[in-house]
């Protein structure tokens, strides 16, 4: 027969054993959730880096339509206003990628990534909303920067907007793709650089 001070010793013992368990399940539920969220985090990452890099292969794909069209180097990616900010954006009716000079800021409305719902084009992201787009997390702006080739100094060196390389030759652009998305109150992004070249400048 129990007397009341093991009583007591028994439901302690039981409450702490309770607590333990109870600590075990706490932590095992955190690092659960801790653990998706960072597969999450890492998916969209992934979603970005490729986002990015698709930016930069179509300026790439541009690049050698004008050399196949004997266009100028500059002229797929050099307007009136010397804007060198786009976004790419796919044109349904001509099924290719032109650059749109719309956005200067990766907040503004047209760097916006849109996803296609249905159709052939159904999963594909694009800068532009077509009929049946979705919005995703996404936002995506392309900036250049002619790069300018001094043969006097044998140096190189890049412009801004509203700038030209004239009387310096162009021979090449550098090219960074910004891709941003928020996610629970915090914004990430992810930079992808390259440069073109003009190899057939001479």
């Amino acid at each position: 027969m129990l007397n009341d001070n093991q009583k007591g010793q028994g439901l302690i013992e039981m409450l702490i054993a309770i607590a333990i368990i109870l600590t075990a399940i706490v932590g095992g539920l955190s690092l659960m959730i801790s653990s998706y969220n960072a597969e999450q985090e890492s998916a969209r990452r992934t979603v970005a880096a490729n986002l990015g890099r698709e930016a930069i292969e179509i300026c790439r794909g541009l690049r050698d339509s004008a050399w196949i069209n004997r266009a100028a180097f500059e002229s797929w990616f050099t307007n009136a206003d010397l804007d060198y900010s786009f976004a790419p954006s796919f044109d349904e009716a001509q099924m290719k990628w032109t650059l749109s000079s719309v956005p200067d800021a990766i907040s503004d409305a047209a760097a916006g990534v849109y996803q296609y719902k249905t159709g052939s084009l159904a999963g594909m992201m694009n800068n532009f909303e077509a009929h049946d787009a979705a919005t995703t997390l996404f936002r995506r702006i392309i900036f250049m920067n002619p790069i300018c080739w001094n043969s006097v100094t044998q140096t190189e060196s890049t412009v801004e907007d509203g700038s030209r390389c004239t009387p310096l030759e162009t021979v090449g652009v550098k090219i960074r793709a910004r891709v941003e998305w928020s996610e629970r109150g915090r914004t990430h992004g992810v930079n992808v650089e390259d440069q073109l070249y003009n190899w057939r400048w001479r």
